[in-house]
């Protein structure tokens, strides 16, 4: 909102530096190795920054103002992915397209143009050069980034409101807005299952907002407006249903041993026993925007707000220990 980005030191809760942009930041992503990181303005600037000093690595402009392929007045970049590597970076907008750049160059290596209507998520594969994509076309697509080609596209009867890559980038989880997960084969695109409760006279969720892998492999959490349903990948099976009253969830976040997940809804954030369901700690933020989990064993995780965030120790995260508030 203040036009820029915070550098946290996450034990104290001190600013380390702050990253200057033209306008508020829409997204930003921290590459795997730690020392980059990348942000992305409403007005579709984006920043690679050395996470150490501060200072700027390249620009570029990732809302293709003017380009050819699309022109528009969003031009906000609403998502950024960094490949495994760490040599490409994906971004995605309220558009039909998403585009690859070169984190050497910066400059744009693919545009994934391929879908009618807009993108709403955007996810990288763990290894190899894919990309999945969800839209309001009611697709799914699953890109080759060497190519610049769709594999596989998978289609659906609602919108494509959550996608997520799971088993080593060997299987794809979709969402729509009827509720109701599907897991398909992402080297075939064919369909595996979808995932619903026996029995279930109604759509489980009234509208999926997306999903939240454990990093195991074997499960996956989906969430909505006010559940989360964790459900075993193998089997189909729903193993536990959170419902959490009154306020829309807007983000889940597991645990780096994949024995806690917390949700983020309204100004509530909930940490959760993930065998059980049993709720562990249950703390009050303001303004609470979603919540995320280390990509890694041994880093931190945190529950990010708008102004003021929260960093959980992970060796504590079962228990809902919190390790330190982070105000601006």
């Amino acid at each position: 909102r203040d036009s820029g980005a915070v550098v946290w030191d996450t034990a104290s809760g001190v600013v380390l530096r702050k990253l200057p942009h033209d306008g508020p930041v829409e997204c930003a992503e921290v590459f795997p190795e730690g020392d980059r990181a990348i942000t992305c303005s409403a007005s579709g600037a984006c920043t690679a920054w050395n996470a150490n000093s501060g200072e700027p690595l390249g620009n570029f402009s990732a809302s293709l103002k003017g380009n050819a392929i699309e022109r528009g007045n969003d031009l906000a970049i609403k998502e950024i992915a960094v490949f495994p590597d760490g040599r490409r970076v994906l971004t995605r907008g309220f558009k039909s397209w998403a585009t690859v750049w070169d984190t050497a160059t910066w400059k744009m290596s693919c545009v994934l143009h391929g879908h009618t209507f807009a993108i709403t998520i955007a996810r990288v594969f763990p290894t190899s050069d894919r990309v999945i994509t969800g839209s309001f076309d009611q697709l799914a697509i699953i890109w080759n980034v060497a190519s610049c080609k769709a594999m596989h596209k998978l289609p659906h009867t609602q919108w494509v409101t959550g996608v997520a890559v799971l088993s080593r980038g060997d299987m794809v989880a979709t969402v729509t807005t009827s509720g109701a997960p599907t897991l398909w084969n992402a080297l075939n695109g064919r369909k595996i299952r979808g995932l619903r409760i026996p029995g279930a006279e109604v759509p489980l969720f009234d509208i999926a907002y997306g999903f939240a892998p454990f990093p195991e492999g074997d499960r996956l959490a989906t969430f909505d407006r006010g559940a989360v349903v964790i459900w075993n990948i193998t089997s189909g099976a729903a193993l536990q249903r959170l419902v959490i009253p009154p306020e829309p969830i807007w983000g889940v976040a597991v645990s780096p041993g994949g024995d806690a997940l917390a949700t983020c809804s309204g100004e509530n954030v909930t940490v959760w026993d993930a065998s059980s369901g049993k709720a562990l700690q249950h703390f009050t933020e303001p303004s609470v925007s979603r919540a995320t989990a280390p990509a890694t064993p041994g880093s931190r995780g945190c529950v990010v707000t708008f102004g003021l965030g929260r960093v959980i120790d992970p060796q504590g995260f079962g228990q809902g220990l919190p390790w330190q508030s982070l105000l601006q």
